[in-house]
């Protein structure tokens, strides 16, 4: 009996898994700069659409949605992520471990919920250029987005109900099918459509079939969902590890393999909710308007600096010569 309880207690031992002072550190900071980048960048885009009017548009309306989940990661899930590496609370039924997974599901519902919503809007304005407007009006975004935001939270919440870590498989299994594989399949299949609409449109355009007020619409909301394109496959690369390493837990029987990836999963979703970070990078060099704004926000910071400076300059000039 003594030689068995020994066994199980080594097998304890070496199947758990500490953050070390190097690795925590390291976290903390990835963490903290993406936090920062993921905040000014889309702070950036919002202020765009905020202050510019022609960019106040249906389309840009579910882009502003989609940057506002991206500043919760940078606002919410990252600090509580940090604070689960400070104080090593990484996996169990911890309070900040519900929290977490309340954010990770939140997070991913909305955001990808959003890039399909922006993928649908896409669709309609390059496959019916000209009834778009008929189609995508600002009370059916309105209700799309309210939706969104509602069922992002409604289901996130289902994680702070339950106590019985064997009830979170299914948990997980749910949230992949409903909140990132069938929002996939839609968003494929929307760019599929868009692929052999612009690729017709790019062949009426050569054959001098449409109008040139309707060759410059056809290429900017060609611009435009390639764009959406870029920042939907920045999300899937960057989540593609998580999702696998989220497969593997579920069906591996080894704890000490669930622990590995338990902890490799830290490293993973820094790298997953990085694509929060990048987005409005991706904005700001493809939409001249947002390129705009980030050129004034800088430009601002640069003149109160040269003005401090220059008052900082003469109260020395004048000191010295008292």
């Amino acid at each position: 009996m003594n030689t068995m309880n020994t066994t199980n207690v080594a097998s304890e031992i070496s199947c758990s898994a500490r953050f070390s002072l190097e690795s925590g550190t390291i976290l903390i900071c990835l963490y903290s700069l993406s936090s920062a980048f993921c905040l000014f960048g889309n702070g950036i885009v919002l202020i765009a659409i905020y202050q510019t009017t022609t960019l106040q548009t249906v389309s840009n309306f579910f882009i502003a949605s989609l940057a506002i989940a991206d500043v919760s990661v940078g606002l919410l899930m990252n600090p509580i992520l940090i604070s689960k590496v400070a104080l090593d609370r990484w996996q169990g039924n911890h309070w900040l471990s519900k929290l977490a997974d309340f954010m990770w599901i939140q997070s991913t519902t909305s955001t990808t919920f959003n890039l399909c919503a922006v993928s649908i809007d896409r669709y309609v304005a390059i496959t019916s250029v000209f009834r778009y407007h008929r189609i995508m009006t600002r009370r059916k975004c309105y209700v799309a987005l309210t939706v969104i935001w509602l069922f992002s939270f409604i289901f996130g919440s289902v994680r702070l109900t339950i106590n019985n870590p064997a009830r979170l498989p299914r948990l997980w299994i749910s949230t992949t099918i409903l909140t990132v594989t069938v929002p996939l399949f839609l968003i494929a299949f929307c760019y599929l459509q868009i692929y052999y609409a612009a690729r017709a449109q790019c062949k009426k355009i050569a054959e001098r079939k449409l109008s040139t007020e309707e060759a410059r619409i056809s290429a900017k909301n060609r611009k435009a969902a390639w764009t959406a394109a870029i920042i939907i496959s920045l999300f899937v690369v960057m989540w593609i590890p998580s999702f696998i390493a989220s497969c593997l837990e579920l069906t591996t029987v080894d704890r000490c393999k669930k622990l590995r990836i338990d902890f490799a999963w830290f490293w993973l979703a820094f790298l997953c909710f990085c694509s929060s970070a990048i987005n409005p990078w991706v904005y700001t060099i493809r939409v001249p308007e947002f390129k705009n704004t980030l050129r004034r926000i800088l430009g601002r910071n640069r003149l109160k600096r040269e003005l401090s400076r220059s008052i900082a300059a003469s109260f020395r000039n004048s000191k010295s010569v008292s």
